[in-house]
């Protein structure tokens, strides 16, 4: 193996060992309670914060049927009324969000907020 090849693979597993430890490190939990209303997110919770590495657990609710996504992470949930719908997952990149529906109403995708994932 070639001098550029052993340092192709060594960073290769520098990269996943990294990847290894942000995975096995965890944060803390983070559950949130994600109440749609009128197919809305109300103001205080139009910006999710989370730590990357977290835990995170979004609990939706919803007076409509709603199907909602959050990009980035390609993680959907369908809400029925007067139900709870989890999403459990782990905040491995950090960013910015956006949180999405396509429920029939309004012509295409609609943002209804972001889930901001900062950085340790």
């Amino acid at each position: 193996m070639t001098g550029a090849g052993r340092g192709w693979r060594l960073g290769g597993l520098i990269g996943t060992a990294v990847i290894l430890y942000v995975a096995s490190a965890g944060g803390e939990p983070h559950v949130v309670d994600v109440q749609l209303r009128e197919r809305m997110l109300p103001p205080p919770q139009r910006v999710l914060v989370v730590q990357q590495g977290d835990d995170v657990t979004l609990r939706w609710s919803s007076n409509h049927p709603m199907r909602v996504r959050l990009q980035g992470y390609n993680l959907d949930a369908s809400i029925a009324p007067g139900t709870t719908t989890t999403t459990t997952f782990r905040a491995l990149t950090a960013g910015r969000f956006k949180i999405t529906t396509r429920d029939g109403v309004a012509p295409g995708e609609t943002t209804l907020g972001h889930l901001e994932v900062r950085p340790r």
